[in-house]
């Protein structure tokens, strides 16, 4: 199997076809020769410019994926990928449109500018979830709830059939520690580090900040990738996750037989804060979406840990209950009696 998919030809000279699929597809003179071109050609356009070409402008311009190894540049392709294709209610798969969601389009286009001087678009192998989600597995023994309901402004909480049907007969919600996210039983689509957010600033933006670091100039040879900006939380933190719409590809990618729907949100949250206050009033509690960032091309210099993931995962589109304090235990349950009154339990398979 060829490590690159070879469906973007990059106009590179014949007696360097044999390098077509490696790591470094262009020296650094040659890139920046065909950088400038292509900036040229897309500039001599003029008012036949359309957005796409504004999009491959900006990015060679500032090619910030230039120093990426292959193995960055194939999971970047993953990331994208798994939220640049939605799944439609009638369970086809289909582009996120570029009208109300320009971010998947536009970092997409990155790629494909990048992809001309790589040799063409890495395969990805067991890594992007829609390729795992495109099989049978989509409408195979899954009875997916009522297309209606999902952009619904309820609170999806996926799992296991008995566990989401005891959280509703016995009025209660889990919450874990945040550092078990980290263990090995969490599959590719829950693993994460949930007390720590890193960004990641590559040279091409690096390289005119004067005075960083003590140099002048930006030198890859010292700095050959990036700068790492890491934010870390304090301690552990007690987490409830849910989703704050449905999509079809999250019982798949984290094996789950069925969704709790939380219809009221607002009284959810009254009542996870009375349960709380009542149980110990010392510690404090959030309940929101999380945000989702682009290490590569956002930098902020503050962000709240407890609800900031990489934008791999924003598919998911999250929504949290958060519990924070001292000496926290392992787990904890939050007593919510009448939560039956405005939930139910559907199995989907």
């Amino acid at each position: 199997m060829t490590e690159f998919v070879p469906m973007l030809k990059t106009p590179i000279l014949g007696d360097r076809e044999h390098l077509r699929g490696t790591q470094y597809y262009l020296p650094s003179d040659l890139r920046e020769r065909f950088n400038r071109d292509y900036i040229k050609e897309i500039e001599a356009r003029g008012k036949q410019i359309v957005l796409y070409d504004t999009w491959y402008l900006r990015y060679y311009r500032e090619p910030y994926m230039a120093t990426f190894s292959k193995d960055q540049f194939v999971s970047r392709w993953a990331d994208i990928w798994d939220n640049l294709l939605e799944i439609t209610p009638e369970l086809k798969v289909t582009v996120a449109p570029p009208q109300t969601k320009p971010r998947w389009m536009e970092a997409f286009s990155d790629l494909l500018a990048e992809s001309r001087f790589r040799g063409g678009v890495p395969a990805m192998p067991g890594q992007d979830m829609i390729c795992t989600c495109m099989s049978d597995k989509l409408t195979r023994g899954i009875n997916h709830i009522d297309h209606n309901l999902w952009d619904r402004n309820y609170v999806f909480k996926f799992g296991k059939y008995k566990y989401n049907q005891d959280s509703v007969n016995d009025g209660k919600i889990r919450l874990i520690s945040s550092s078990q996210y980290l263990s090995d039983d969490m599959g590719k689509a829950q693993k994460d580090n949930e007390n720590q957010f890193t960004f990641s600033v590559m040279p091409v933006f690096l390289k005119n900040l004067d005075g960083m670091v003590g140099y002048s100039d930006f030198d890859r040879k010292i700095y050959a990738n990036s700068l790492n900006v890491q934010f870390h939380s304090e301690r552990d933190y007690l987490v409830w996750c849910a989703a704050a719409s449905y999509d079809p590809r999250i019982p798949i990618a984290f094996d789950y037989d069925s969704v709790l729907i939380i219809r009221d949100k607002k009284r959810f949250e009254r009542e996870i804060k009375i349960a709380l206050k009542e149980l110990n009033s010392e510690l404090s509690l959030k309940s929101e979406k999380v945000k989702y960032f682009d290490p590569y091309l956002e930098l902020h210099s503050n962000i709240d840990i407890q609800f900031s993931k990489h934008f791999r995962f924003s598919y998911q589109d999250e929504y949290r209950v958060i519990i924070d304090g001292n000496d926290l235990p392992k787990e904890m349950y939050l007593k919510i009696p009448k939560l039956s009154q405005y939930s139910e339990v559907i199995k989907l398979r």
